[in-house]
């Protein structure tokens, strides 16, 4: 009996022993090598690999120092939220004081053949961002460096290309709906530029965390802090940082914020409504001026079920002053409207006319299998290559399984969920996130696809709709179910072992199989059990620091840090196109490809070519007054011009087309400039009569002018 006792204490000694588990976490690394591959190579895989280990083991040690001095980690959180305008008002400030954006306006450089002028302080510039730098920033520094703040820029698409649409500034009082903007009106262009993107990450990171706000408790700031930079900072929001996905976003959210803070404190004074009403009057129309119905749609749904949710709480405590200032918003709001659709009307129609997007009609169902768990790799995307296109499969991370559980839990008690503040809230949303998978994966028939409107959102766009109530509606459930008793610690541990064992099953089987490595896996099924674990047991702190690594993993080092916008505006070829215009600032200019096109747009100069939003018929129907190629360029498009014998037009992409054109056709056209970055043969610049007027061999820059 004695010999057993020794045994057993023995036995316990060895495995509460912290420096036999200290060594057994040490050779671990090189245990898991031999397993692998069966021997040990030091080369730079093998040290990269045992690196990703001790870097979880870093990880486990921060998470352990996090939950210790818990309370040290709280006052911090207080401290933020309590100064949060403040720290951000300072922030933007020196942020446009030394012209930081967040732009990949740096891939100019590499188009340009301009490497030395590359602007990015940290992290690269990604070209597959290129409805960021290549179309939206060239507009917004064409229209600001041109200083033709109209409506309808001539510089851009012979006079037919409208600004509202694009989102660049204009002289207009509507311009007061798109705070991004304002600064290009009172700064230079380059600190322009950095109001725009600076102000839009903060405003993005703020309105997250207000929306959070209005769905926990006042005093978990760690919740609300964690849970606004997840939803901010989401792979989504990131890699479609300059689309109208994050601005209809933060404008939506906004509307929403303002509106319920305005319905939960009825008895602020008079003033502070106003204020809020007239943040509305900003943010509402700013939301509907987007134009992108497939993120608009189903991201209005949402706004509906905050904004009534907050309204049937409170509207009996309306007062008459309440009712006035209502309807003054709502006129205001309706004014504001009008006049974008009096002064967009046509835009739109032709838009809405094109054969793409315009009449696109989607009846859901388009996704599968391998989008619902592309989750798992989301975080991997900034520091790969291997996923060609890493902005489509963008997704929300949060467990899935984790809020199918509490969602139950909610249903079971649902008699107690009734005296709940959120049971109206929570049950809308859970509805709404159902409604919604059922369309991305099964879809509806035609005729409720047009009743929802849903079929202006493709299943992917409605997706990143889903994974902000997925994310809403894990903190809500969390914090609801916190500490609770549904599970024991065991079966627990169970259940999550078994979810991620699944999703290493799932992984396996999709075509993220190849994507994934041993290292992806052993991060991926820690983060999936983690989540999982603290999702089920509403352990709120630990979720929450869970999910602010993730955050920070999947989002951060999506865009690159930035400073100025040198790329565009300070190169030898760019100050020869503003040269020119200068002497000939009505000038009409064609650029060989999008490419050519669209710089000479940013650098104020009368392209007829570039990235068209819609058609410009006005010098269509000059080359092609038959209509012969309709379907070919009555479409959002990048356009490239070509040099040739005979007139046609080819359609390269969906979203593309060359146009070629003969001497003639530019004559008549008016064309008097042509840049490319290659050298006119001489039988073509005989034909087309072209006398070049500048040339950089090295960086294979020409401008020609034709006779």
């Amino acid at each position: 009996m004695i010999h057993k006792d020794k045994i057993k204490n023995a036995f316990k000694k060895i495995v509460t022993n912290k420096i036999i588990w200290g060594i057994m976490a040490i050779i671990l690394p090189f245990i898991i090598e031999l397993y692998k591959f069966e021997k040990i190579d030091f080369n730079m895989q093998m040290i990269t690999r045992v690196a990703y280990i001790y870097g979880i083991y870093i990880a486990l040690g921060i998470f352990w120092l996090l939950n210790k001095f818990s309370k040290t980690v709280k006052k911090i959180c207080d401290f933020i939220m309590k100064y949060r305008y403040v720290i951000a008002g300072i922030l933007f400030v020196l942020m446009v004081i030394f012209k930081v954006n967040f732009s990949s306006i740096g891939m100019w450089s590499q188009y340009m053949n301009e490497p030395d002028t590359s602007n990015e302080v940290l992290g690269e510039a990604r070209g597959i961002r290129s409805d960021e730098w290549l179309t939206q920033s060239s507009f917004m520094i064409g229209q600001a460096s041109s200083k033709h703040y109209d409506v309808h820029n001539k510089n851009i698409a012979e006079g037919t290309g409208n600004m509202l649409m694009i989102s660049a500034p204009v002289s207009d009082v509507l311009e007061i709906c798109r705070p991004l903007l304002w600064g290009f009106h009172f700064l230079s262009v380059e600190r322009g530029f950095s109001f725009y993107w600076c102000l839009k990450m903060i405003a993005l990171v703020l309105v997250s965390i207000e929306l959070v706000r209005i769905i926990t408790r006042k005093d978990n700031s760690l919740l609300v802090l964690v849970g606004g930079i997840t939803l901010a900072i989401a792979p989504p929001m990131m890699w479609w940082m300059s689309t109208a996905v994050v601005d209809s976003y933060i404008y939506g959210a906004a509307t929403i914020v303002l509106f319920c803070c305005y319905m939960n404190h009825l008895d602020y004074k008079i003033w502070k409504k106003l204020l809020l009403a007239l943040g509305i009057i900003i943010c509402l129309p700013g939301f509907a001026f987007m134009l992108y119905p497939a993120f608009q749609v189903p991201f209005g749904f949402l706004m509906a079920i905050f904004m009534l949710n907050s309204l049937i709480k409170n509207w009996r405590k309306l007062k008459k002053s309440d009712y006035l200032i209502i309807s003054i918003t709502l006129i205001a709001v309706g004014v504001l409207v009008s006049r974008f659709v009096m002064l967009s009307l046509d835009d739109i129609k032709t838009m809405m006319g094109t054969v793409y997007p315009g009449k696109r009609m989607d009846l859901g169902g388009s996704l599968d299998f391998n989008y619902f768990i592309g989750y798992t790799a989301n975080i991997f995307f900034p520091y790969t290559e291997q996923i060609v296109n890493t902005c489509e499969p963008s997704t929300y991370i949060y467990s899935f399984t984790g809020l199918v559980i509490l969602g139950i839990a909610f249903f079971k008690d649902l008699k107690n969920e009734k005296k709940s503040n959120f049971y109206g809230l929570t049950l809308a949303l859970i509805v709404l996130y159902i409604v919604y998978l059922v369309w991305e994966f099964v879809g509806f028939n035609s005729l409720l696809a047009k009743l929802s409107l849903l079929y202006f959102s493709p299943a992917p766009r409605t997706h990143i709709i889903t994974g902000i109530i997925g994310i809403v509606l894990s903190i809500m459930l969390i914090e609801r179910f916190k500490d609770n008793k549904l599970f024991s610690k065991s079966q627990a541990i169970i259940i999550s072992l078994v979810v991620a064992l699944f999703s290493y099953i799932m992984i396996r089987q999709s075509i993220y199989n190849s994507f994934f490595t041993l290292l992806k896996y052993e991060i991926v099924l820690a983060m999936v059990y983690c989540l999982t674990y603290f999702s089920i047991k509403g352990k709120v702190k630990q979720w929450a620091f869970v999910m602010f690594a993730v955050a920070i993993m999947a989002g951060v080092k999506v865009n690159p840090v930035s400073v100025g916008i040198g790329p565009v505006t300070k190169t030898d070829i760019s100050n020869q196109i503003k040269s020119i215009v200068d002497k000939d600032e009505d000038a009409l200019w064609i650029g060989s490809n999008n490419i050519t096109g669209q710089y000479l747009i940013a650098n104020g100069a009368n392209s007829l070519n570039g990235v068209h939003t819609y058609p410009s018929f006005k010098w269509l129907n000059i080359v092609d007054p038959e209509k012969k190629y309709n379907d070919v360029y009555n479409r959002f498009a990048h356009i490239s011009i070509n040099l040739s014998d005979e007139m046609r037009f080819d359609n390269i992409a969906p979203d593309a087309y060359v146009a070629n054109l003969t001497y003639q056709n530019l004559k008549d056209l008016n064309v008097k400039y042509y840049f490319s970055l290659s050298k006119v043969s001489d039988e073509d610049a005989e034909m087309f009569h072209l006398n070049i007027i500048y040339s950089d061999e090295d960086r294979n820059q020409y401008i020609y002018e034709i006779n």
